[in-house]
């Protein structure tokens, strides 16, 4: 879709190796370690975090496109996690939410992915701390 409009668009992985929630979770990570926050990389480091100062975020670095489709891992949302460090970084950005009726949502959930037949994407939301 956004290709047609001429539009460089990537889903999932901001470049051929790294996932954009994975790129997002280390600048972050690597940024509040810079400034003397001693966090490892889990989720609850970065949520707890001291915001006075927030990143630079940029998904530029990760891979250059013109829009991302999904910026988390599957497993860390920047989306949630981040959202007030993106929003100061990228105050001119566009943030699409996609509203899908709860039964289809949670069928895809169910099934997701197609090549993991024990660990579905409604089990790992499940067992982690957004």
């Amino acid at each position: 879709f956004f290709g047609c409009g001429g539009y460089r668009s990537v889903h999932y992985r901001c470049n051929v190796t790294t996932s954009c929630g994975d790129c997002l979770k280390e600048q972050a990570s690597r940024y509040y370690n810079a400034h003397g926050d001693d966090h490892s990389n889990t989720n609850d480091d970065i949520r707890n975090i001291n915001r006075d100062n927030p990143p630079p975020l940029t998904l530029r670095t990760c891979g250059h496109s013109d829009m991302y489709a999904q910026i988390d891992n599957g497993m860390y949302f920047p989306q949630i996690e981040l959202l007030p460090d993106l929003l100061n970084s990228l105050p001119n950005a566009t943030f699409f939410i996609t509203f899908r009726s709860m039964h289809m949502w949670w069928k895809s959930l169910k099934a997701w992915p197609p090549s993991e037949p024990i660990r579905k994407m409604n089990n790992i939301l499940r067992n982690i701390n957004i």
